[in-house]
């Protein structure tokens, strides 16, 4: 694989969604750099922002222990009760397979920063989430689009959000879709208020956790601001 030719591609022909999807990715999670807590990512799909966030995970913080946790169907058949999400279903099942993105990460030096569950997410978020009651997440991203899978990880994960943490949201907004409805019957009555990123189209809109409405800890929307610069291998973290 010619990495120069698909840089230059991805550079040259790439539209501005794309590319300030991965910006809005990096500064999401340069929220997040210093908290403790794994990346989430619910809705693996192809597997580009799975692989993205490990990345960042890698240059950012080489010395932590933190993974990428995906969950998506991988083959299983989802739950449906919302039919405004039937139509697109079959566009939510295209999903890569579990061992070859897992070829992908070993290939990248990234096996150990990536876990992959498949399965339907209504069912697999709780179980895992109850599996492990001192696990805790620092970014939370919730791409399944669908209202159950959203619902279900919003009640397994958000209570696993650390403070300062981010929930990020793909679609919300987005009519075609029930994951609007999943956050707003989560969020009503707590004070929290998704935010939008001006500049990007998605992820449409985050909250960050211990910044609802009334809080003393209210901090300014995400803007693009300088780079965090990457920890050296070897180098210490810390004290």
């Amino acid at each position: 694989m010619d990495e120069w030719a698909l840089f230059n591609d991805f550079a040259l022909h790439a539209g501005l969604d794309r590319h300030t999807k991965l910006l809005a990715r990096y500064e999401l999670f340069r929220r997040v750099v210093e908290l403790p807590g794994d990346v989430v990512e619910c809705g693996v799909c192809r597997g580009a922002g799975l692989l993205f966030w490990a990345k960042l995970l890698e240059i950012f913080a080489p010395r932590s222990d933190r993974r990428v946790v995906g969950f998506d169907l991988f083959g299983a058949e989802p739950k449906r009760t919302h039919e405004w999400d039937e139509p697109f279903m079959p566009e939510v099942a295209r999903t890569a397979s579990v061992e070859s993105l897992l070829e992908i990460a070993r290939a990248q030096g990234l096996e150990r920063r990536v876990e992959i569950v498949p399965g339907d997410a209504s069912r697999t978020v709780g179980e895992y989430a109850a599996a492990r009651p001192g696990w805790r997440i620092s970014l939370l991203n919730l791409d399944f689009d669908n209202y159950d899978p959203t619902r279900a990880a919003l009640a397994a994960f958000f209570p696993r959000v650390v403070a300062g943490g981010v929930v990020a949201f793909d679609d919300y907004g987005a009519p075609q879709w029930g994951e609007s409805d999943a956050v707003d019957e989560f969020l009503r009555g707590s004070g929290y208020v998704p935010r939008a990123l001006p500049w990007a189209l998605s992820p449409r809109a985050y909250v960050v956790k211990g910044e609802a409405a009334g809080s003393s800890a209210q901090a300014a929307p995400v803007a693009p601001a300088a780079p965090v610069a990457p920890v050296a291998p070897g180098a210490p973290q810390g004290s």
